[in-house]
């Protein structure tokens, strides 16, 4: 699982942010910011022994993932939930969960969801969000080589 976000020049210093998690912060530095965004990010999941890394992918965009993706998705959906002022319950009977034990085992990254759960469980509780599909590192410089085809062989 990755999260995007953002860094940008904000005055003297630097701004990173993660809509997503609602993760706001500043740097001296690109780097001091997408450290701090690192940081935050696992402040923000709350969850011990989770690491963030945020990757700068060039322009204004970073990648961010975590040691444990299922935490990372976690912390995602109880920040989401929290702020559209969800109980649990609520939120386990709008992804069709069939008890609140599943859908809070989810939360605290316990349970990792399959990806038919994850979209199901997105789209649900933070419909303004989308599950999207790219390179890790930013759009390929070149084409990779590709191997010659094999020629039949004659009998």
């Amino acid at each position: 699982m990755m999260l995007h976000g953002r860094i940008f020049k904000d005055g003297p210093g630097w701004a990173a942010h993660c809509d997503a998690l609602g993760a706001f912060t500043q740097g001296r530095t690109r780097k001091d910011a997408i450290s701090m965004l690192a940081e935050l990010v696992e402040l923000k999941v709350g969850q011990s022994g989770f690491l963030a890394r945020v990757d700068d992918i060039g322009g204004e965009d970073v990648l961010i993932t975590g040691s444990n993706p299922a935490q990372l998705f976690g912390g995602l959906l109880r920040y989401q939930r929290e702020r559209r002022d969800m109980s649990i319950a609520d939120a386990a009977v709008r992804i069709g969960a069939s008890s609140r034990s599943i859908y809070a085992r989810m939360e605290r990254g316990e349970h990792s969801p399959r990806l038919d759960t994850m979209q199901a469980a997105i789209a649900a509780i933070a419909p303004d969000l989308a599950i999207i599909v790219g390179d890790r590192k930013g759009p390929l410089k070149a084409e990779p080589s590709r191997a010659e085809p094999r020629r039949a062989r004659r009998r």
